[in-house]
């Protein structure tokens, strides 16, 4: 089967994305459509995957208002069908909500399959965002996409193209239950995870650091992930600061992933806490450094928000902490909290309160075996169950079930 996939951001680099490629093109071939960034190529071959890349600077503004304001863009509906018809495409698959109405009228005019892969609830995580100021609108382009914002139009718009996919792949359980509730039939829905890949990680560095670890003076706490207020970090760097002293004075925090006014109103809160020797504030990192950063920690954190957003969608570093041997600490958003709590892999506590998760922090670092016996069973648990291995054989299932 020849599959058109469709990502309605640049490419590389997406996590999901390129699992996904690893393991359709076991049974098929697989070309993407994206937008173009920079001094992208238009054309390129990434790894044996023919990527097509759409729109200038200006094209891509006036796609992403229309897309944003009215649900749909005729310029990205082209595209789409010129991809389609480019590639013979036998199939289509869609990444996340936006896309997915302009990919079902091209698919019907083709009258090939539509697999949609919906990472996230959209329409609730449009409504997180709109709660951020409005000065922390990046440009004019993104100021004017979000003023025109509905989040109960996009809220109709997933009700009305959701159920017309053929299929449909989400990220954890609780994002199945939800589209179900909302009428789209339960065969049709099947979970696709965020799930560790368990043969590109080195764990030379973390087996090592686990032979030493009772070992440690101190304790090294790892984020890595964006820094936007639904991330809730100033909830971790008040905690840090709600530490009693000897304890503060043994754990260090690195928090990873940060651009612009974001990192820079975060590295003023820690000032104003005067937490600056226990936290670092690094930007975005290459995958790469990030994952050694991961290999030398002694805990990860998820500190989000809990939202209908975060309720029910989960995101791909907590199962690379627990791949890790890392012992977890989430806040109470309905996967983290379920999967760590099944896993008896680390500690939930509620989301936004800085004294309890310091009293999490106080508990990993006094309690090193315990913390041990943690990491080691969310390790398992992705052994088991959260890996890519299983996942993808359920993606590849997917496509069978459309021949």
């Amino acid at each position: 089967m020849r599959i058109g996939m469709i990502l309605p951001g640049k490419f590389p680099p997406d996590i999901r994305v390129e699992k996904e490629f690893e393991t359709l093109k076991e049974e098929h071939e697989v070309f993407l459509l994206c937008l173009r960034r920079d001094e992208q190529p238009i054309r390129e071959n990434w790894r044996g995957m023919e990527i097509s890349r759409v729109f200038s600077r200006a094209e891509r503004w006036w796609s992403q208002w229309n897309l944003m304001s009215r649900c749909y863009s005729g310029t990205w509906e082209a595209a789409i069908e010129n991809f389609l018809v480019s590639i013979s495409a036998d199939a289509l698959h869609v990444h996340d909500l936006p896309l997915l109405g302009p990919a079902l009228k091209a698919a019907e005019n083709l009258q090939i399959p539509v697999v949609a892969d919906l990472h996230e609830n959209y329409p609730a995580m449009l409504e997180d965002t709109l709660k951020a100021p409005i000065r922390r609108t990046s440009s004019l382009g993104s100021l004017a996409s979000r003023l025109s914002i509905s989040v109960p139009r996009w809220s109709a718009y997933e009700e009305s193209t959701v159920p017309q996919a053929n299929r449909v792949i989400v990220v954890i359980e609780e994002a199945r239950e939800r589209l179900v509730r909302m009428g789209v039939p339960a065969e049709k829905v099947s979970v696709v995870g965020n799930y560790a890949t368990l043969d590109n990680v080195d764990n030379r560095d973390r087996e090592a650091r686990s032979a030493t670890r009772h070992d440690m003076s101190r304790l090294r706490v790892i984020y890595a992930g964006g820094f936007d207020p639904t991330r809730d970090l100033v909830t971790v760097l008040d905690a840090v600061k709600a530490l009693p002293d000897q304890v503060r004075a043994a754990i260090d925090v690195q928090l990873i992933g940060g651009m612009g006014r974001d990192l820079s109103q975060l590295s003023q809160h820690a000032a104003a806490l005067g937490i600056e020797e226990h936290v670092t504030l690094l930007q975005w990192l290459p995958r790469p450094e990030a994952e050694r950063l991961m290999n030398e920690a002694d805990v990860g954190l998820v500190p989000h928000v809990k939202s209908a957003h975060t309720d029910s969608t989960v995101p791909h570093k907590l199962f690379q902490y627990m791949w890790r041997r890392l012992p977890v600490i989430v806040s109470d958003c309905a996967p983290l909290e379920r999967i760590v709590r099944e896993s008896d892999c680390g500690f939930v506590y509620p989301s936004g309160d800085s004294l309890a998760l310091a009293r999490c922090l106080s508990e990993m670092h006094s309690r090193q075996d315990r913390a041990i016996t943690l990491g080691e069973a969310g390790r398992r648990a992705v052994a088991r169950k959260y890996n890519w291995d299983k996942a993808g054989e359920t993606l590849l299932q997917v496509y069978r079930s459309l021949t």
